[in-house]
């Protein structure tokens, strides 16, 4: 489990703490949210947190759920 900052996306979805199972910081992150998904990528950036630098994982876009 690689803990990781969500910046961005829909205002509900507020940037926030989220530990999630991310092998591959490299890959797109999917989080079902709503009647949809929302991604998000790693670019690089990271931010200081008690001592220890965190991804920042930045919202690229949302897909709809097909039903």
């Amino acid at each position: 489990m690689i803990k990781v900052i969500l910046h961005g996306g829909p205002k509900d979805l507020s940037e926030t703490w989220l530990t999630e199972s991310v092998p591959l910081l490299e890959e797109k992150l999917k989080i079902q949210f709503g009647a949809g998904y929302e991604h998000f990528v790693n670019h690089g950036e990271e931010r200081a947190h008690e001592g220890t630098a965190i991804p920042v994982l930045t919202w690229v876009g949302r897909t709809k759920i097909a039903e």
